[in-house]
């Protein structure tokens, strides 16, 4: 039976096959613009059909089609042209400019179509393409650099989350997070992490649900920044919105399918790992054996009867013996577990030399696959797109690995002129193994190999011991007679054996139905859905109004009423509007040289409400204690009066084109100040609380966004364009509550915190601090070491940058296409763990070399109570050690932590930089001396493709065929922060510029394949 059905479907093609051919025949011609150049890229479509093409860079162009047939050519830029197919097999068209796009139609608020001349606010644009043509798993980092005034800082992590701010941080302690919108629908951008991971504490990123869109189903982005652009999505947009456009079928006859293919390899990123000394080995101090006076401990480990010189197992430092090639007893030679196997050391000594393999070498080469493939295509009153994705992404650690799979469906059909109805509907399945642990955490390795460390460990040998044993071999055992682990486990055991696993199902879209009553009104009434459930109930009514006059001026306002069940029923009702209006100048100014120039203006209030349960004081319940019922008070105190939060926001801008696009500009001020912030501050802990509920706190944001369009060299041959973005955010808590002079955000391990603090931007670090003398010389203690404030209430920097900015280029040459981007960041800072304690370990290379004396540094200091033959002793002329810049005083502190220098001299005492307690590292040193610039330069992403021309088109089934050479993350120009990425971070959320084991930036190389038919 089915071989019978096969056969009759195959008699059946041919058939048709044979009939299409018939009446088919190949139209030829050319594209140009008014000056006659060739327009590369013009899409040629018949219409009400898929079939298409695209010209070559030449402007020429080939496709099939019949007489009757009417071909429709389109341009970003120009005006759109119609030609039927008549006895003619070329067809020359030559393409006007279509008014510098003055009808260009965006997306905004609600899934609301406008005219982009008519928008008072601010929005920026971004195509699908360029957040697919050089895809990673999350999609939201491909658009760092691309937006003026979108910050977005990945974790670093595999499948970690990505913090999404759009002109800075409006809330004190709640969601700072851009609000994402599919196809009309909000959809969450939450991460799953616990509580605690995103200060440091440990535990696993997850990823933000952002994750799970796929990029190769997005059409277009349309970011809005300010409050009136988002107005009528209320409080879940105050933070600005990221709307997004899925791609959709096209109403016509046939059915067109879209098949894409992308390999990518990864690599650690050297310059961001650390650089580990070579010199000495494992200890924290000449403080050990009988005496304390040695580098190694004794124990009888052969079983001889006589004692063997053997590592100090418990230190996990690195200021031991210089390494001299002499057998020492270390820690693969304590396990039985070891003997017979095939990494057999054990009661064997080895040489005393540094590991041949460092801890860089647990990096692996990772990979990433991804595989689509779309159909889509429609009657003439019906269209539909079905798409499937397969993301397999192998991480650069063993034992890691993301997989998701996408299934997407968007459909629509017109029942009457008037009744029509839409559906979008997406499932994804994400499965993870072996995300990357983070913070101060054993579940981090990178905690132990930027902190704590021993440099003759041989990373490849732990790994052996692992897999000869399936044990926890580890070099950090407490000793001989006591195996396990005192702090760090083998590196292998942790990702073969303490690894973690995740699976979600997800499920979102929309399904809207849509009567147009006459040319002005419509109804629509739409069902979305999110597997992702809020635990509030909110009641909404909205509502807009625009006119325009002449096609000039433009006036916008929109209302908005917000109910909400998580404030006291007094306040829970809520209203805020907005208003905007633009003038367009061209239509004022008759210049040749002017294509297009925009002048807007808007002011917006935007409510917002809190999370459930804090306003009635309840009692946590737990399991009972024996026959006893057991509950306690939560540990903040929940506020019956709490009022709405309010935004409010005004912003001017001016756009523009010259020259008949080839330069064009966006320029904008803006201003908010959110105030009511809802906000937990601290009480005494006699209360029965920790913290309390209030309304308290105003913080304002301010700034320039440019966006600079230039288009330098357009040939017949030749073409570059380049976008320029730039921003510069002013961010500043204006105020907290009375008596309240800092709020603590988070308190991270290392002594330092993260505030909001009046009169100082958001993300206040604070931390012991240099002492300094009225000439800015650092003051030095009379012990030769750097004077450090008494205690950590001192600010010594800020999250914030002191701008964000991005260059990308395309530059075309005929059929091939080079693009880049440049993404830089100036200012910000970032408080360093790693280096706080791995300066005090003797992990890393600053901790060797010579000083000013041409000596080793880690030599001792001369010591005038000892005699030539003591433990320690060393000539004068030989001591190690180093003299800090600065001055040495007398510091008299005020009840305030102000401080006065007085009696100043010189430093000329020599420190010790030969045991933990050097002057680099968290033994002596300032919180302040961990603090780096976040600054970079990095070429972000690249591609070259080539987009095969008619002549290869023609003898195959394709109508589109293009191979690229693809890349991301590929170059740290610049950065200031040593041994790492200056973008690592523990997750999305409040908590930024704080590394703690922060893994490297994964340099990426493909290619990929696409083709249409």
């Amino acid at each position: 039976m089915r071989t019978k059905f096969s056969s009759i479907l195959t008699l059946l093609l041919v058939l048709v096959v044979q009939i299409t051919f018939a009446q088919e025949r190949t139209i030829t011609g050319t594209v140009v613009d008014e000056d006659g150049l060739p327009l590369p890229g013009v899409t040629v479509l018949i219409q009400g059909t898929n079939t298409g093409t695209q010209t070559d860079f030449d402007g020429n162009y080939s496709i099939p089609a019949t007489q009757g047939d009417v071909l429709v050519y389109s341009f970003v830029g120009m005006q759109t042209a119609e030609y039927t197919v008549a006895n003619n097999d070329t067809i020359d068209v030559t393409l006007t400019t279509d008014s510098a796009q003055l009808d260009a139609v965006v997306v905004t608020a609600l899934g609301i179509k406008r005219e982009k001349k008519s928008l008072g606010y601010a929005t920026q644009e971004v195509d699908g393409s360029e957040v697919s043509d050089v895809p990673t798993q999350n999609f939201v980092n491909s658009l760092s650099g691309k937006v003026a005034g979108l910050k977005v800082s990945s974790s670093g992590t595999m499948g970690g989350s990505s913090n999404v701010v759009i002109r800075g941080s409006s809330s004190l302690t709640g969601n700072n997070q851009a609000l994402f919108v599919i196809d009309g629908t909000p959809v969450s951008n939450a991460n799953t992490n616990r509580t605690g991971q995103d200060a440091g504490r440990g535990g696993y990123d997850y990823g933000n649900a952002a994750s799970d869109i796929n990029p190769n189903d997005i059409a277009s982005i349309n970011v809005l920044k300010g409050a009136a652009a988002t107005a009528l999505y209320g409080a879940r947009a105050a933070n600005g919105a990221i709307i997004i456009e899925t791609k959709k079928g096209s109403k016509g006859k046939g059915i067109g399918v879209s098949v894409s293919s992308t390999l990518m390899t990864s690599h650690a990123d050297m310059n961001t790992l650390p650089e580990y000394q070579d010199e000495y080995g494992a200890g924290y101090l000449r403080g050990y054996g009988p005496d304390g006076d040695e580098y190694f401990n004794l124990y009888d480990v052969d079983g001889d009867g006589n004692l063997d010189q053997v590592t100090p197992f418990t230190e996990d430092a690195s200021f031991g013996a210089r390494f001299e090639g002499q057998p020492i007893y270390q820690w693969n030679s304590i396990y039985p577990q070891l003997e017979g196997t095939d990494y057999d050391f054990y009661q064997q000594a080895t040489p005393w030399e540094a590991g041949e393999n460092n801890p860089n070498a647990i990096w692996e080469t990772g990979y990433t696959m991804i595989n689509s493939v779309a159909l889509d295509g429609g009657t003439d009153k019906s269209s539909f797109r079905i798409s499937g994705t397969n993301f397999n992404q192998q991480g650069n650690l063993p034992n890691s690995q993301i997989k998701r799979n996408t299934l997407k469906f968007s459909g629509e059909h017109e029942f009457t002129d008037k009744f029509s109805a839409q559906a979008n509907i997406t499932y994804t399945k994400t499965d993870g193994k072996g995300r990357y642990g983070t913070g101060y955490s054993e579940l981090n390795i990178m905690q132990s190999f930027r902190q704590w460390n021993q440099a003759n460990v041989d990373i490849y040998d732990q790994r052996a011991a692992y897999f000869a044993t399936g044990e926890n071999i580890t070099w950090n055992a407490n000793g001989p007679d006591n195996l396990t682990p005192i702090y760090t486990d083998n590196p292998y055991w942790t990702l073969y054996e303490n690894y973690s696993t995740d699976t979600r199902n997800r499920y979102f879209g929309n399904i809207n139905l849509n009567y147009e009553i006459n040319d002005v009104f419509s109804v629509l009434g739409r069902f979305s859905f999110d597997t992702f459930d809020e635990l509030q109930e909110e009641r909404k009514n909205k509502g807009s109004v625009g006119v325009g006059y002449l096609d000039t001026y433009f006036l916008e306002g929109t209302i908005r009423r917000d109910r909400s069940s998580t404030l006291p029923k007094e306040n829970n009702t809520f209203y805020y509007p907005s208003i905007s209006t633009s003038v367009l100048l061209s239509n004022v100014i008759d210049a040749n040289w002017l294509s297009f120039a925009k002048l807007r203006a808007n002011y917006a209030e935007v409510g917002n409400d809190t999370d459930p349960y804090r306003v009635f004081n309840t009692y946590q319940i737990s399991a009972p204690f024996g026959s006893a019922g057991w509950a306690s008070n939560n540990s903040q105190l929940a506020n019956l009066a709490l009022d709405p939060e309010r935004m409010k926001s005004y912003e001017v801008g001016i756009e523009a084109n010259f020259f008949d696009r080839r330069v064009g500009f966006d320029v904008s001020y803006y201003n908010s100040q959110t105030e009511n912030q809802i906000t937990p501050v601290p009480v005494s802990t006699a209360t029965g609380f920790a913290t309390k509920l209030l309304n308290a706190g105003t913080i304002e944001n301010k700034g320039f966004e440019v966006s600079l369009n230039l288009n330098p060299i357009r040939t017949e041959d030749f073409n570059w364009n380049m976008n320029i973005n730039w921003a510069r955010n002013r961010s500043e808590v204006l105020e907290l509550e009375d008596g309240i002079d800092v709020l603590q955000l988070a308190n991270p391990q290392g002594g330092i915190s993260i505030n909001a603090v009046p009169g100082e931007p958001y993300g206040a670090i604070r931390g012991s601090a240099y002492v300094y003398d009225d000439n800015g010389n650092q003051v030095i203690t009379s012990g030769g070491y750097y004077a450090r404030t008494p205690n950590a209430n001192y600010t010594i920097g800020n999250i914030q940058p002191d701008w964000t900015g991005g260059v990308s280029n395309s530059i075309s040459y005929k059929n091939l296409t080079l693009n880049f981007l440049v993404d830089v960041q100036q200012g910000g800072d970032i408080f360093s763990l790693d280096t706080w304690y791995g300066r005090a370990t003797g992990v890393y290379e600053s901790s060797v070399g010579l000083n000013e004396l041409g000596n080793p540094k880690r030599n001792p200091l001369f010591n005038p109570d000892l005699e030539p033959g003591d433990p320690g002793y060393i000539p004068e002329a030989e001591q190690g050690g180093v003299i800090l810049n600065g001055v040495q005083g007398d510091i008299e502190y005020d009840s305030n932590g102000d401080y006065t220098v007085t009696n100043t001299s010189e430093n000329t005492t020599r420190a010790r930089t030969d045991y933990f307690g050097n002057p680099f590292g968290y033994g002596r040193d300032a919180n302040e001396g961990h603090i780096y610039d976040a600054s970079f330069v990095k070429l972000r992403e690249a591609s070259l493709t080539y987009n095969f021309g008619s002549q290869f088109i023609d003898a195959t089934p394709f109508t589109n065929a293009s191979i690229s050479l693809i890349g991301r993350n590929l170059w740290i120009i610049h950065k200031n922060i040593p041994y790492s990425d200056p973008e690592a971070g523990l997750s999305s959320g409040n908590i930024q510029g704080y590394q703690s084991g922060a893994y490297p930036s994964m340099r990426e190389i493909g290619a990929s394949l696409k083709f249409n038919f």
